[in-house]
């Protein structure tokens, strides 16, 4: 499941913590996917201040090499042609690379089947030997794999092309006006934190991010630097909130 145990304890723990700006959550995409699991013990929406967004990250569309797709509208054409005959892989139900591919199926139209594994290095594993035919994934996670060959990569994930690989079409331009998956890290107090110590926090990271070191971090870690205020955090997290619940839901997602 895309947001439990350790992770749900630790988001617990700040959304309870004295509101003082000393405790602070640092977390990523899988946050906001994490609002349509019911169970867990706080509301995402409600019970956290977004204070600071870090960086942020597209995935990446790639394909088992002997799959004969070299951009988006190949691969939905031949998904048309076979359907129920591709199959995706991804790290578990619910996880973010699991959205994201149902993200693709259901804007595109295409009737292609799920195969979760227990964490990424499987979900790549059989990739490679062919025993599935596409992954949604980060750039880190299959970089040495583009790189030897044994995956190509056909699109990226977000609206605009990422500084990465900048001679990948993104999805949305691809075919599929809209898709829009990025990968977003960032800061979050308990909710009622008071303004004055959230802008303040805000301030602090971001002239940290603005530094030279803190931006060849980013890059090296696979993360563009992305800064915005506590509002324009606020704003796209709960737009990122909204959409995963009603992909989940439209999608009939079974949370385990």
């Amino acid at each position: 499941m895309l947001f439990r145990s350790g992770g749900a304890i630790g988001a617990d723990f700040v959304a309870k913590a004295p509101p003082d700006g000393h405790t602070l959550l640092f977390n990523s995409m899988a946050f906001a996917a994490a609002a349509s699991d019911p169970r867990l013990p706080f509301n995402t929406a409600k019970d956290f201040a977004p204070v600071a967004s870090v960086g942020q990250s597209p995935s990446v569309l790639v394909v088992h090499p002997a799959l004969p797709v070299k951009m988006v509208k190949d691969l939905i054409a031949l998904a048309r042609a076979r359907p129920g005959q591709i199959n995706y892989s991804s790290s578990g139900i619910a996880t973010t690379n699991h959205l994201a591919a149902e993200l693709f199926r259901l804007k595109a139209r295409i009737d292609i089947v799920h195969v979760p594994y227990k964490g990424m290095a499987p979900a790549i594993t059989d990739l490679i030997s062919g025993q599935v035919q596409m992954l949604i994934t980060s750039f880190p996670s299959v970089g040495a794999q583009l790189q030897a060959g044994r995956v190509r990569a056909i699109a990226t994930t977000s609206l605009t092309r990422s500084s990465f690989a900048p001679e990948l079409p993104t999805v949305d331009e691809s075919g599929l006006p809209g898709y829009d998956v990025t990968s977003r890290w960032g800061f979050f107090a308990p909710a009622t934190t008071p303004k004055v110590i959230v802008d303040r926090l805000n301030a602090e990271i971001r002239k940290l991010l603005l530094t030279a070191d803190m931006k060849e971090r980013l890059l090296k870690g696979g993360a563009e630097p992305f800064v915005t205020t506590p509002d324009e955090f606020r704003k796209l997290f709960l737009s990122e909130v909204e959409k995963w619940i009603a992909l989940v839901r439209h999608a009939k997602i079974k949370l385990e």
